[in-house]
């Protein structure tokens, strides 16, 4: 049996949907979560830091945000992609 509880022939229609419907709700909901997460993120306020450690923490904070930034673009995509697959697959009967 699949691991979606499918069985050998692969999922029907409204149970492939179903599934797909509920992996983008799941995704849409991560990608929410992780919004709030990176809007959280120390700004670049860098007063306390000086000379190499001011530096360090300049790069630091903005590869952070970058890599954050990577992050919420995957989420946004699969999330969108898997709210077209599930489209796809209702239209198709």
């Amino acid at each position: 049996m699949h691991e979606l509880g499918f069985g050998a022939e692969g999922p029907s229609g409204p149970a492939l949907r179903a599934e797909l419907e509920l992996s983008s709700h799941q995704l849409t909901a991560l990608l929410r979560r992780a919004e709030f997460a990176v809007e959280l993120l120390p700004n670049s306020d860098t007063a306390a830091w000086h000379g190499p450690a001011n530096w360090a923490y300049q790069v630091s904070l903005a590869l952070l945000r970058r890599q954050a930034g990577a992050a919420l673009e995957l989420l946004r995509s699969s999330a969108q992609l898997t709210a077209a697959a599930a489209f796809e697959v209702d239209q198709r009967g």
